[in-house]
């Protein structure tokens, strides 16, 4: 009974954490309230666009979503188990720029992909703060340039 108790607990942490609750520090609490966003919307957003592009045989937009969604999923699995919101901030951050930087090469599902890399650097700047937040853009920015 308890080790389903704890299992129930662990999967409700992994949508949603509120052990921000307990920080008294502003900082670490949106930092904490961004990255639940976060994984709720890559959960929204990458399972069925993966899908759908499966489906379309955009066999490599698909493929690439979906791994996308697993390896943040893995992160948030070990943020779950460990409460260390760094690494998962930094791994997503990583994540999303190397997924926003194959659909701006890619085209994306109907070549809507250069579309999504505007939410990138709004991403970055909320969970990083604007002095190392700046330097991610920056790098995307040029990074993308060269594409």
């Amino acid at each position: 009974m308890k080790d389903n108790d704890e299992l129930i607990k662990t999967l409700k942490r992994l949508f949603w954490d509120d052990r921000f609750k307990e920080q008294t520090d502003l900082n670490i609490t949106r930092k904490l309230l961004m990255l639940n966003f976060s994984f709720i919307a890559c959960t929204f957003f990458l399972i069925p666009f993966g899908i759908l592009s499966l489906y379309e045989k955009a066999y490599l937009i698909g493929v690439f979503d979906l791994l996308t969604f697993f390896f943040i999923a893995i992160a948030r699995f070990y943020y779950v188990k460990t409460f260390n919101y760094k690494f998962l901030t930094y791994l997503i951050i990583d994540l999303l720029g190397i997924y926003f930087l194959f659909l701006v090469y890619s085209g994306g599902a109907n070549y809507s992909g250069p579309l999504w890399s505007y939410i990138f650097p709004v991403t970055v700047m909320f969970m990083l703060g604007r002095k190392v937040g700046r330097n991610y853009v920056v790098v995307f920015l040029v990074l993308v340039t060269l594409i």
